[in-house]
């Protein structure tokens, strides 16, 4: 009977254990989703924290280093700016006036975001510039 005991308490004991580990790794990975004017609301609480925001590429803010990958830029809705640096590949569409996500971590000093992931969100529509030939008008 007593070592039936002790067994119970190993087995919560790991069942507990495991629960912490999962809690804390879903900490960790907890990403807030923001629109601009939230951010602008929370952002002295988001100081360290994950965040995933919607925002348009500020026109003529992009700094890249092709080379090393490197690519600074503002994100903005017309009201807020926030800075972003990321470091990776982006999407052939990026650049001025195109919408993205951007995921990463928000540093209060200096203000910026460190991203992890740049995805760029294609327009629902293409459509060919006046005069160029589409795929269907080739045929």
């Amino acid at each position: 009977m007593k070592d039936r005991y002790i067994i119970l308490g190993l087995v919560a004991l790991g069942i507990i254990g495991i629960g912490m580990l999962v809690w804390n790794n879903v900490r960790q990975t907890q990403q807030y989703y923001l629109k601009m004017n939230e951010f602008a609301r929370m952002k002295t609480k988001l100081d360290g924290k994950g965040i995933r925001i919607n925002g348009i590429v500020k026109p003529g803010s992009i700094q890249a280093n092709k080379e090393t990958l490197e690519y600074r830029f503002i994100i903005t809705d017309g009201t807020t700016e926030i800075p972003v640096e990321y470091k990776g590949m982006v999407s052939d569409i990026f650049g001025d006036g195109i919408e993205v996500v951007v995921e990463g971590v928000y540093q209060a000093q200096p203000g910026i975001i460190r991203a992890t992931q740049v995805l760029t969100k294609c327009p629902s529509k293409y459509q060919a510039a006046p005069g160029e030939k589409t795929r269907a008008s080739v045929n």
